[in-house]
């Protein structure tokens, strides 16, 4: 019987998880790739978890067993009407009345909506009718929770391993649907299973009403659940800026986060929330350390301490749940209220902080509240809060006050390393002497974060911070310059000086490989048309000459007005040579392809700090630039990139659509080259050789040979495994 059971629970939690990155990848190209799609995404799946496990907690306290199992029979087929899994091409546009986070959630419910609600159902239903039984193991059924977990973990693993890999989008919605039939049969299994050996001495309702629980455990329930969701959700979004939105970044905070799970609610390890809430700190610790030094490499060195204070700060929560679980009358109940935490975690990081925090605010302040639930203040009550909580606060003022003092004794190049120094003595005093120091870690994490952003606006460093559904966004003003950065990434900066003002500073210089491409097609004599994919500081323009017509094409509609203010007049001075600047607020690649106009370039420099769009950069999406230029026509590809070398890939796309392709990396040899301009890689391509030979006489240029049977990416796979990594 427990077998049977386990399997189907196992197999309901893999394709509960299979499905959210298969549903996630369908809409992410209409939402310009931006990461906080998945985030969003998150949202949608926990809470129609949390109505699937309403649905479980109804149906078990209202209904018997005979007439559960004839309802949950006729939802599961209901599912039938919803196979398989796909976006209609009748779906509403982005705009249309709707935010992207509406748009998003209302096309969810549609595609992935019933199934998901069907197989959430499933675990915590399938748990209950095996508390009925007279199995000697149905007075705690909680152990199935693990296997809950552990299934849901492979249905994660399996998505970027063996079912992305082998199968196309449609096919993956298949294979599902196959699985989806599979449980069916299980289902129907375990509950004439549970019907044949149903016992009369389970807890029965009345036994419930006689064990009241109080609203102070029920909460505490909700938050231990909340906090490790939100800390997930933005542990994401921390790593996927800089890296790609795709599911391998998606899954692995999410594998964590599960085997936290796993761990926690297994009857086999037994390591406490106490002493896992003392290594939760050490983890923490280092993550402030990465974050005051500014460390970005190596990349699965700052990947890692992020997934390792994830894993945790989740354990130490998600123990210290199972600690204060319930008897097995009360199980739908604690699942319930499990659900609403993680629905109110997910939510506060997805739709809440976006819109009231201009930075990641929330990424620290779970952090911290995590820490500071596991305390043993906050489980026992052996120490009084009032005290912990002015030691906390001491705490803070000795980290603000030395971090404010720093400037003064060490040059600006040592500073991030002092700073990071005193942050590790400060917080490793805070976690050794006296008791209760989960108050003065959780308290220093979030004010470390915020104290640092403050001190930056204080000294006029930033001039103007703001945040969107696609990103974070600051203005930084320096002596001589002012730039916008996009998350930690700069995407334009252009001088004060009114003399300097024309550069195209940064990416983006003369001397640098957009000025060979524009030189090239200059030297054709003729107005040009150009379309740019992403608009950042509208640095680009700075190129644009009179009878020339720019068209930028901005998801953004925040990048859009910072990129026209007082801060930067790249376009505003264009206009004013006679150039007709054009701006589209849409995806590049959907604008591009409704677009009956063609172009001389295209230029494709979206980012999302520094991860460049998968859909951007696919099969078909370069087929949809290819039909769009003009006789000798460019397509440019920016594709600097912290930690992968994207050009490669970018080759064999264009390689696959009979194109040809040119390479620069920008080394800035020649003298005082930082001063004006950054590093960066470009690839240009074109449908025909003789357009690129004048790129290819230059000697920064160069072809690369490429693996004509080598995997690309297109619309329906795309795997970071198939790129370089620097």
């Amino acid at each position: 019987m427990i077998i049977l059971f386990g399997a189907a629970i196992f197999i309901s939690a893999v394709l509960l998880f299979l499905v959210q990155p298969i549903a996630a990848k369908l809409v992410l190209p209409i939402l310009g790739g931006t990461p906080n799609v998945w985030n969003t995404a998150m949202v949608f799946f926990q809470t129609m978890l949390l109505l699937g496990y309403f649905y479980s907690h109804l149906v078990s306290r209202r209904l018997r067993l005979p007439m559960q199992f004839v309802v949950h029979a006729c939802v599961m087929g209901s599912v039938l009407l919803a196979l398989p899994i796909g976006l209609p091409s009748a779906a509403w546009a982005v705009g249309s009345g709707f935010s992207p986070p509406a748009w998003l959630l209302m096309t969810l419910l549609l595609i992935a909506g019933l199934p998901y609600f069907a197989v959430a159902t499933t675990g915590p239903l399938l748990q209950s009718w095996f508390g009925a039984t007279d199995d000697p193991r149905a007075k705690d059924p909680y152990f199935l929770y693990a296997a809950s977990n552990a299934g849901s973990l492979v249905g994660l693993l399996c998505f970027p391993f063996l079912v992305e890999p082998n199968f196309i989008l449609s096919g993956q919605s298949e294979v599902w649907t196959v699985g989806f039939a599979i449980l069916g049969a299980l289902v129907l299994c375990s509950g004439l299973m549970a019907l044949r050996n149903r016992t009369e001495h389970h807890e029965s309702v009345s036994d419930v009403v006689r064990e009241p629980i109080r609203w102070r455990r029920r909460s505490l329930w909700i938050a231990l659940a909340a906090a490790p969701s939100s800390l997930s959700l933005g542990t994401t979004t921390t790593i996927t800026m800089d890296v790609a939105a795709v599911p391998l970044m998606w899954i692995m905070p999410l594998s964590v986060y599960l085997l936290s799970y796993i761990l926690a609610f297994s009857s086999w390890f037994r390591v406490g929330a106490v002493a896992a809430g003392r290594v939760a700190i050490v983890s923490v610790i280092a993550v402030l350390v990465i974050h005051a030094y500014g460390t970005k490499y190596p990349l699965t060195f700052v990947i890692g301490t992020h997934l390792a204070a994830l894993g945790a700060c989740a354990y130490a929560c998600h123990r210290r749940l199972y600690e204060l679980r319930p008897s097995t009358s009360r199980l739908t109940e604690f699942y319930l209220l499990a659900a609403i935490g993680g629905a109110l975690g997910g939510a506060f990081t997805a739709l809440v902080a976006p819109r009231y925090f201009t930075f990641l605010i929330e990424y620290p302040i779970a952090m911290g509240a995590c820490i500071l639930l596991v305390a043993p203040a906050a489980m026992h009550g052996r120490h009084w809060w009032q005290k912990q909580l002015a030691y906390a606060i001491g705490a803070v003022a000795i980290v603000v006050t030395l971090d404010a003092l720093l400037p003064r004794f060490f040059g600006t190049e040592s500073l991030p390393g002092a700073r990071a120094a005193m942050i590790a003595v400060v917080c490793a005093i805070a976690a050794i002497v006296l008791p209760g120091a989960n108050y003065r870690i959780g308290l220093i994490v979030p004010a470390v974060f915020i104290f640092s952003i403050v001190q930056q606006h204080l000294t006029g460093t930033i001039a103007y911070s703001g945040r969107s559904f696609f990103g974070t966004y600051t203005v930084r003003s320096g002596r001589d310059t002012i730039g916008l950065r996009h998350g930690t990434t700069l995407h334009g900066m252009q001088f004060r000086d009114p003399a300097k003002r024309r550069v195209a500073s940064s990416y983006y210089h003369q001397k640098g490989p957009l000025g060979d491409i524009f030189a090239e097609l200059r030297s054709r004599g003729q107005p040009l048309r150009v379309a740019a994919v992403g608009l950042g500081a509208g640095t680009v323009a700075a190129y644009a000459e009179k009878g020339d017509t720019f068209t930028f094409i901005e998801i953004d509609p925040l990048v859009n007005s910072i990129a026209q203010s007082d801060a930067f007049t790249y376009i505003k001075d264009a206009r004013e040579r006679g150039a007709t600047i054009k701006s589209i607020i849409a995806d590049g690649r959907l604008a591009i392809e409704a677009s009956s106009d063609s172009y001389d370039l295209i230029i494709l420099d979206a980012f999302s700090s520094d991860s460049v769009p998968v859909h951007l950069l696919t099969l078909e999406a370069v087929a949809i630039y290819k039909s769009h230029l003009r006789p000798g026509g460019i397509v440019a590809f920016h594709t600097s990139n912290r930690y992968f070398d994207l050009a490669v890939m970018c080759a064999q796309v264009a390689l696959k659509n009979e194109m040809t392709f040119a390479i620069r990396f920008d080394l800035m040899k020649d003298e005082n080259a930082e001063a004006e301009r950054s590093s960066s890689d470009w690839i240009a391509i074109a449908s025909d050789p003789k357009t690129l030979r004048p790129l290819l006489e230059r000697p920064e240029w160069f072809q690369l040979r490429i693996d004509p049977h080598g995997r690309v990416w297109t619309d329906s796979y795309s795997s970071l495994f198939d790129v370089h990594w620097k």
